[in-house]
């Protein structure tokens, strides 16, 4: 019996604890439950889920007009419908850039080989000599044959039959 004497008595005295907390700060407790209410009554879903809204006046000026049922679907749809037109406008400019840069780089290759500064229309192809340049500045080229010292390549004579 006493150990029920001594936790009633316990809880007797937690209570007039916080009764008395409760007295002396009822202001603040008060303030800060308004202050709760409020922004539970204004953002019912959570701030973060409501997302990013993009302002454009003539995508969002028809949720003014007719509020439906699925308003907050129907403005998602449309935000992302915006979103959507804008990617698309950065895909296009990155494709003309891109293809812009393709023509150059096709000039540039196509053009690399024609002697502009000496007004000669033509392709420079060589002097006609059967070595490259860098065989005649003593750079060996393994896959230039002038430019060993043994004599050019012959496949060694193979007999038919035995004899």
């Amino acid at each position: 019996m006493n150990t029920i004497n001594a936790v009633a008595s316990l809880l007797n005295r937690f209570i007039d604890a916080v009764r008395a907390y409760l007295m002396e700060n009822a202001i603040a407790i008060g303030i800060l439950l308004a202050v709760v209410y409020y922004f539970r009554t204004r953002y019912r879903n959570g701030r973060s889920s409501q997302g990013y809204l993009l302002s454009s006046p003539d995508l969002l000026s028809g949720l003014n007009t007719a509020k439906k049922k699925n308003s907050h679907q129907e403005e998602m749809r449309l935000v992302r419908q915006l979103q959507q037109q804008i990617a698309d406008e950065h895909a296009k400019e990155a494709a003309s850039k891109r293809n812009e840069k393709e023509a150059t780089e096709r000039h540039r290759k196509n053009h690399i080989a024609k002697n502009e500064e000496s007004g000669i229309a033509g392709n420079r192809l060589g002097d006609g000599s059967y070595c490259s340049i860098s065989a005649k500045t003593n750079v060996p080229n393994p896959m230039q044959p002038c430019t060993s010292n043994a004599p050019s390549y012959r496949p060694t004579r193979r007999n038919r039959g035995g004899a």
